[in-house]
């Protein structure tokens, strides 16, 4: 225990006030909606490598618009050596393992959710019964 008790409380006091959102009903729901407290936004926002290849997309995106980047539309395998077809064949491919990820994020996270509430209501029960027997 190389840190006491009184510093691992205030470190999870720390945490836990960190994690918490405060939502104010009386905000009106399009004020809470577009309201970016508590999002991932300004952290993204902040960051560079975002900023990077936000860069490197419009530096692309630009050069095709004007001509820079030469586009061959007769020979589908010019785009970066690239065939379309196969491209709709991957995110198929994606799409679905995305899908069945989330699905079974979701039905472990129901499982989790499920074990966890039976803890709460066997430990309401035990102490119950202490409190009823003592």
């Amino acid at each position: 225990q190389a840190l006491g008790n009184h510093t691992l409380v205030a470190l999870s006091h720390r945490a836990a006030r960190a994690m918490t959102f405060h939502y104010d009903s009386d905000r009106g729901l399009l004020r809470t909606a577009l309201s970016l407290h508590g999002t991932v936004i300004p952290k993204v926002l902040s960051s560079k490598a975002f900023w990077a290849f936000f860069a490197f997309h419009m530096i692309v995106w630009l050069s095709f618009r004007f001509g820079l980047m030469g586009r061959e539309e007769l020979d589908p395998a010019a785009d970066f050596g690239l065939d379309w077809k196969f491209v709709g064949v991957i995110t198929s491919i994606t799409t679905f393992f995305e899908v069945f990820y989330s699905q079974q994020c979701y039905g472990r996270y129901q499982a989790l959710y499920k074990t966890f509430r039976g803890m709460i209501e066997d430990s309401f029960a035990f102490a119950y019964l202490m409190r009823v027997h003592v």
